[in-house]
């Protein structure tokens, strides 16, 4: 297994939030925005916007080429750019572990 070091956030680059408004259905864009690295996640989401992205890129002029490649993607109709400035808090995703199954006296599982 390959270690690893935590890196600080601010070696990262820019790191950002797209908002995409569209012509066409939300669905439409996912398969094009795969073709580019700089997004991380792609999420639906309601109310005027119909996807947000999460990017990360070395400066705000690849954040720039990145938005003007992505209007170019038929369909999109405006995007809204935030940059994060400060992440305040960033909580690890916790996943219950589950019991291990009771064992009978004899080492044999319970049923049900």
């Amino acid at each position: 297994m390959p270690s690893t070091t935590p890196a600080h956030p601010s070696s990262l680059g820019v790191l950002a939030y797209i908002g995409v408004r569209s012509t066409t259905a939300c669905a439409d864009l996912v398969g094009p925005m795969e073709d580019f690295p700089e997004i991380e996640e792609v999420h639906s989401v309601a109310g005027e916007l119909c996807l947000l992205l999460k990017v990360r890129v070395a400066t705000t002029t690849d954040l720039l080429a990145l938005v003007d490649r992505m209007r170019q993607i038929p369909g999109v109709e405006q995007t809204e750019t935030t940059i994060v400035l400060k992440t305040q808090i960033d909580r690890p995703i916790r996943v219950p572990i589950p019991p291990p199954p009771k064992r009978r006296k004899n080492g044999r599982r319970a049923a049900g």
